[in-house]
């Protein structure tokens, strides 16, 4: 249960993804899933930030103790250092990343596919991580309404509702399936997970995917499917031992192409630096 965010302190686009999450994203979240909390681990976070968690934490444990609840308890809880990260990640449902900018691949988001959570993220999130004949056509925002949302929303929040969407449930009626279906077919069909690209498309996609549990079931599967094709180890060190094979098999015909730029550019420097080492002997002896 509940929300899961990744990423260390001393990296600036993670910093601000939390801030923009706690300031912006979660209070419209959390106004709609009341009894939703979201988890946030990273090393190095400031003490002031974890100061203020072991204030909550306290007031948390008062609440439970007086069977009543706390207006101030936004559910928000930095957590800092996890030692078992694994452990975590299979604790929670969803794991939220809005990042704002940045690049390359997202180590939070490889570990929560491998612990089996769907990612909801942004666009910048997003780059790196699939191919790229998949990231140019199905980077998508979600665009699901909040009108849209009112009846999972209303159900997830009843007490009857099925909370547990990892293990078995009764059969569901046809109107929830066509939901999941009409959100999935609006939804990136090659991510594990949702990709939004503003505040209130990044709100509604976490509140269905994590509400909607046939959504977060076909997510589950292709962020496994993801990992297998994309991150497999033995997959890519072939990938990488063939292109070595092939370079050094190709060695001489790349060296004298026209198009090895860089090859060129540092042969070149090597001559130079004969014609400057010749004057430099020149101006030895002449002393």
């Amino acid at each position: 249960s509940d929300f899961v965010v990744l990423g260390g302190y001393k990296h600036p686009p993670n910093v601000d993804s939390i801030h923009y999450l706690q300031h912006e994203i979660w209070p419209l979240i959390r106004s709609k899933l009341p009894r939703v909390n979201v988890h946030v681990y990273g090393a190095y976070s400031p003490s002031a930030l974890q100061k203020q968690q072991k204030q909550k934490q306290r007031r948390q444990r008062k609440r439970l103790n007086q069977q009543h609840h706390d207006n101030d308890d936004d559910g928000f809880y930095i957590k800092g250092y996890v030692n078992n990260l694994e452990e975590e990640l299979g604790k929670r449902r969803v794991l939220l990343a809005p990042l704002r900018y940045g690049a390359g691949i997202k180590g939070k988001i490889v570990d929560a596919w491998r612990c089996g959570c769907p990612v909801v993220t942004t666009p910048i999130g997003a780059e790196g991580m699939t191919m790229p004949s998949s990231s140019s056509s199905s980077v998508n925002a979600m665009d699901t309404s909040t009108d849209d949302l009112d009846g999972l929303i209303s159900q997830y929040n009843s007490d009857s509702y099925y909370h547990d969407i990892y293990g078995t449930s009764t059969s569901s009626s046809s109107t929830g399936e066509e939901e999941a279906n009409n959100t999935t077919a609006k939804n990136n069909t090659n991510w594990g997970g949702t990709i939004a690209s503003d505040t209130q498309s990044f709100v509604n996609a976490s509140i269905d995917l994590y509400t909607n549990k046939h959504l977060w079931n076909s997510k589950h599967q292709t962020s496994h499917a993801l990992l297998s094709t994309l991150f497999d180890k033995e997959t890519n060190l072939n990938m990488v031992y063939n292109q070595l094979a092939l370079a050094l098999e190709e060695l001489e015909q790349r060296r004298c192409s026209t198009n090895d730029l860089i090859g060129s550019l540092l042969w070149h420097q090597t001559v130079r630096s004969t014609e400057y080492f010749s004057r430099w002997i020149e101006l030895k002896n002449e002393k």
